[in-house]
């Protein structure tokens, strides 16, 4: 990925995998919500002329091009919308879904979800790809954002998440896991949310 430093270390090193790893959970959900837009665009700068990236770059250029095209209708319709609809894609096709089919689809990717004492506060347990690419991975949702905070390779891999308090998170994982990432604190706004491991 960077020619610089793989010939003068001898090391090839991804200097943007984190932005790789944000997008690795989007991917099955041929949807975005608009918290993951920046984390596309980030990827896209990053990875959008890497020719083994091809793939995924169409799917999620597809993404932002209905995602923008939903944002498009709500501006038209403005109070008028009485129902909320939701954009998915399949490559470079994609079609409308509602509120009822959205919660169906998320089965197949959402394994656990738990609500922080604040009732505002999310965090879910989620699975992306198969077999040798597949992950699990821990996603948490506050006020502002949303993303991945602890991601291993393994589908379907026993862990527990849940909420010590509003302002603190527990993961009960194994060492074993190859980790991805492991995040110990994020913030949005003015809200911070620390994340304790536990290896069991």
């Amino acid at each position: 990925m960077n020619p610089y430093i793989k010939l003068h270390t001898g090391y090839d090193i991804d200097i943007f995998e984190r932005y790789k790893a944000d997008v690795v959970h989007i991917l099955p959900k041929r949807y975005i919500d608009d918290n993951d837009v920046y984390r596309i665009e980030y990827y896209l700068r990053a990875y959008e002329m890497q020719p083994e990236e091809q793939e995924n770059v169409a799917v999620l250029k597809a993404l932002l091009a209905t995602h923008q095209a939903k944002v498009d209708r709500w501006m038209k319709l403005g109070d008028t919308i009485t129902e909320e609809i939701h954009f998915i894609t399949n490559g470079k096709d994609g079609r409308e879904i509602s509120e009822a089919e959205l919660l169906e689809l998320r089965k197949e990717w959402l394994m656990y979800e738990e609500t922080a004492p604040n009732g505002l506060f999310k965090l879910s347990v989620q699975i992306s790809g198969k077999g040798e690419y597949a992950l699990t991975y821990v996603n948490i949702s506050l006020p502002g954002g949303a993303g991945s905070i602890y991601a291993a390779s393994g589908e379907k891999l026993p862990m527990k998440v849940y909420w010590k308090d509003d302002h603190n998170v527990i993961i009960e994982t194994k060492e074993e896991y190859k980790s991805h990432s492991m995040y110990k604190q994020v913030r949005s706004y003015d809200q911070l949310v620390k994340i304790e491991y536990r290896f069991v």
